[in-house]
């Protein structure tokens, strides 16, 4: 069977259903961290990409290096509207405890193509939805594994002035833990992205984060950092 849509409206009605959790839940208030992130693609050709993504985490009111990720994919791009991407994530947290955990993953987007705003300055934007399936499974052999869903609805925009180009974006993302039958995290962000080099951006975003811990929910604000390289 052929995945397509014949206009933008299906896509439309799929990113705001994504939307429906609450992006801000009342809680208690949580430290500040701040996350960077490292992303490399290359085309394969064929529609296929080869991707590594590397992501650090400084918690504790970014004074400890806590936590990080590796995750290398798989991308297919499918059609201009749909990607399909295969993973593996490898977890490790350092404090308050060390625990590892790998995460196979498979994920589905469905994208609106770059549409342009007819009013200068020029400004290109961008409609995706990312549902993701994940199984994290602990080294520790007493733990067991669980299945977690993961929805994240991503909006950006191309603006220029002239030569020069930034790239304002926001996104919001919500984690469904199979096991406990609830949502238990919640991230909503802002930011903006420059070129700068050729294949090269920079983005720097605020996010909101929220977790559910037992039965309450703590949140944190977050400060982030992320190269992207494309080729």
């Amino acid at each position: 069977m052929t995945l397509c849509f014949r206009d933008g409206r299906a896509a439309i009605l799929a990113a705001t259903l994504a939307l429906l959790p609450v992006t801000v839940v009342a809680g208690d208030d949580g430290d500040w961290q701040q996350w960077s992130e490292a992303f490399w693609s290359q085309n394969l050709g064929s529609g296929f990409d080869a991707a590594m993504r590397f992501e650090s985490r400084w918690e504790e009111d970014a004074s400890r290096w806590a936590y990080y990720e590796v995750e290398p994919m798989v991308n297919w791009r499918y059609s201009p509207r749909w990607d399909f991407s295969l993973g593996y994530e490898r977890d490790e947290r350092l404090v308050p405890l060390e625990e590892i955990a790998h995460v196979p993953n498979i994920a589905a987007t469905v994208k609106i193509p770059r549409q342009p705003w007819q009013f200068p300055p020029v400004l290109d934007w961008r409609l995706s939805n990312r549902m993701r399936m994940e199984f994290i499974v602990p080294e520790d052999p007493q733990m067991d594994w669980q299945p977690l869903y993961r929805n994240r609805t991503d909006w950006e925009a191309k603006w220029r002035w002239g030569s020069k180009e930034i790239v304002p974006f926001a996104f919001e993302e919500w984690f469904l833990n199979f096991d406990r039958g609830e949502i238990t995290q919640n991230r909503f962000g802002v930011g903006i992205g420059v070129p700068i080099v050729p294949h090269a951006m920079a983005r720097l975003y605020w996010m909101r984060l929220d977790e559910k811990r037992g039965d309450r929910w703590e949140w944190h604000p977050v400060v982030g950092v992320q190269l992207q390289f494309q080729f």
